[in-house]
């Protein structure tokens, strides 16, 4: 009983251990896409983080929106934006209101993230492309 009971215990570790390490890795990718939805109800800004995955070096970008700014010229302005600011990373514009950034052919995934956003009436979200 008391062998079953360490066996039980020692492997629910290892799941644990497992789920927790995946949950880690699933944090990056090689391609990212950032959609805007709505109208800038006033002007604001938000900063996109870079992280290579095995690197503890960190790349921010803030990208400024102005009042009245749609969806479609908010991913515009971004793209344009970031285009020249972020090193190493492909940046396109995808259906209107939608940007696209992928890893350079041979390079380590990332990860994006969306800090400091104080943008009022437009809705900034990140998801992940897998393939």
């Amino acid at each position: 009983m008391q062998l079953q009971r360490f066996t039980l215990t020692t492997f629910l570790v290892i799941l644990c251990s497992l789920l927790s390490f995946n949950a880690v890795a699933d944090d990056y990718s090689d391609k990212w896409r950032i959609y805007f939805d709505g109208k800038a109800t006033e002007d604001g800004s938000f900063t996109l983080t870079f992280q290579q995955e095995g690197s503890d070096e960190v790349l921010t970008a803030v990208v400024e929106i102005e009042k009245g700014t749609r969806e479609n010229n908010a991913a515009r302005i971004t793209r344009r934006q970031l285009d020249g600011e972020v090193k190493g990373y492909d940046v396109d514009k995808e259906d209107g209101e939608e940007v696209q950034f992928r890893t350079r052919i041979g390079a380590e995934k990332f990860k994006l993230t969306i800090d400091d956003s104080n943008l009022h009436g437009l809705d900034v979200k990140l998801k992940k492309k897998r393939f």
